[in-house]
């Protein structure tokens, strides 16, 4: 195992460490603290720019850079219109940063995913006539961030 592949795993360790008590305090509170997340996500930009850059993949490093901050725009946009809150947009901004040193096409596959399923889980709550409540995104972003994590890490068959 070479050093960038090292560095490459340290955001994903971080996250398997943190990634009970987000889903718990997201379910319970709505929110995804800042002395978590803050961390993680220099954790994942520092290490995709020393993986890539130590590596000398300059384009791959534009790409997976690129499109979590293109995400975090968007995500900034949405959160003016309260279509999602700043604590998810910067857990997906995290998430796409630590799976874009692996994959940054998987990467672009967290927010459709996590989103997907959140809007799900908003329609059953209108059918069931539960209005008002704001889905948790965090847990989402989690199981989806895992399941690219996988495919990203297991080798082609």
């Amino acid at each position: 195992m070479s050093i960038p592949d090292i560095i490459a795993l340290l955001p994903l360790v971080y996250l398997v460490i943190v990634a009970i008590p987000l889903v718990v305090i997201d379910i319970q509170q709505h929110r995804l603290p800042n002395k978590i997340v803050i961390p993680f996500l220099f954790l994942s930009l520092v290490s995709n720019i020393l993986s890539y850059g130590l590596a000398g993949e300059w384009i791959t490093l534009a790409a997976s850079v690129g499109f979590p901050l293109a995400m975090f725009i968007l995500g900034i946009v949405a959160n003016y219109y309260n279509w999602i809150g700043v604590g998810d947009v910067k857990l997906l901004t995290a998430v796409m940063l630590m799976v874009g040193i692996y994959s940054p096409v998987l990467a672009l596959w967290i927010p459709l995913i996590s989103v997907a399923c959140g809007v799900l889980l908003a329609v059953i709550q209108m059918l069931r006539k539960d209005y008002g409540r704001s889905v948790p995104l965090g847990p989402w972003i989690l199981v989806s961030t895992f399941a690219m994590s996988a495919l990203a890490l297991v080798p082609a068959w």
